[in-house]
C-alpha cells in the first residue's frame, strides 16, 4: 500500500470540505425594474406611464426624465398617477429621484405631494415632498394599513430641498421611509408593514387643493430591487 499518496489526499479532502463545504455566498441583488427613462422612452412591460385631462395636468418625457406640470386650478383635482406593472415580495428597497423644478405652490387647503407609493395586501405606504398647509414644506411619512392589527402612521419633517431621493425599504415585516440626498441618507419614520406581497408600485403627483400657481416637478432614475436574503 502506498502510503504517500494517502498522506497527501486526506489533506487535501479537508481542504475541499472546508472550501466547498461552507455556507453559500450571499446572493446578489436582484433588479426587478431600473428605469431612466433614457432617450425620452420608457419600458411599455413594466410601466405605464399616466395620461390624464390637460386641464389636470401634462404628462411627458422630457430631458430623460418624467415631467408632470399641473396648471393651476381653482379645485383640487385627481391624483397623477404613473404604475409599475410587477409585484415584489420578501425584503426590497425601491427609490425614486426628483426634482420640484418650480418650488410648490403653497395650497389653499389640504396638500400637494409627489408621492412614492407602495401597496398590497397589507395596506400602503406613502413618502411624499410635500406642501402641507397645516405643516409647510418637507416630507411625509404615511402608512393606511388594511387590518386593526396594525397601526397607520402619519409624520411630518421639514425640508424645502428641491432635489434627492425618496426611498422605502422592507425588512421583515418593517418598511422604513429615507430621504437621501447627494452626500447623506436621512431615515425619517419605520412602521410594522407586514411581509404580504406587494401588488403596486407608483410615483404619483397628488395636488388636494386649489393653486394659484402651475406645479412642475421631474422623476427619474426609479428603481426597485429584491435584497439578498
Amino acid at each position: 500500500m502506498n502510503t504517500s499518496k494517502g498522506m497527501l489526499f486526506c489533506p487535501l479532502l479537508m481542504l475541499l470540505c472546508f472550501t466547498g463545504c461552507g455556507k453559500k455566498p450571499p446572493q446578489k441583488e436582484e433588479y426587478f425594474i431600473v428605469e431612466r427613462f433614457d432617450d425620452n422612452t420608457f419600458d411599455r412591460t413594466s410601466w405605464e406611464i399616466a395620461q390624464p385631462a390637460p386641464e389636470v395636468a401634462v404628462v411627458e418625457l422630457k430631458n430623460n426624465a418624467l415631467q408632470i406640470t399641473a396648471p393651476p386650478s381653482k379645485t383640487s383635482r385627481p391624483q397623477i398617477r404613473n404604475l409599475a406593472k410587477f409585484s415584489l415580495s420578501g425584503d426590497f428597497v425601491i427609490k425614486t429621484d426628483f426634482e420640484l423644478i418650480a418650488p410648490l405652490p403653497d395650497p389653499e387647503s389640504e396638500y400637494i405631494n409627489l408621492e412614492l407609493i407602495i401597496y398590497g395586501e397589507d395596506g400602503s405606504a406613502h413618502l411624499s415632498r410635500t406642501n402641507h398647509k397645516g405643516s409647510g414644506n418637507g416630507f411625509v411619512c404615511y402608512f393606511a394599513p388594511k387590518t386593526e392589527a396594525l397601526k397607520s402612521i402619519w409624520n411630518h419633517h421639514k425640508n424645502e430641498t428641491m432635489t434627492g431621493t425618496l426611498m422605502v425599504k422592507r425588512i421583515g415585516t418593517t418598511i422604513d421611509y429615507y430621504y437621501v440626498s447627494a452626500d447623506s441618507e436621512e431615515k425619517l419614520a419605520s412602521t410594522e408593514f407586514g411581509h404580504g406581497p406587494i401588488s403596486g408600485l407608483a410615483v404619483a403627483l397628488s395636488v388636494a387643493a386649489p393653486t394659484n400657481a402651475p406645479i412642475k416637478v421631474s422623476i427619474d432614475n426609479v428603481e426597485a430591487r429584491s435584497l439578498p436574503k
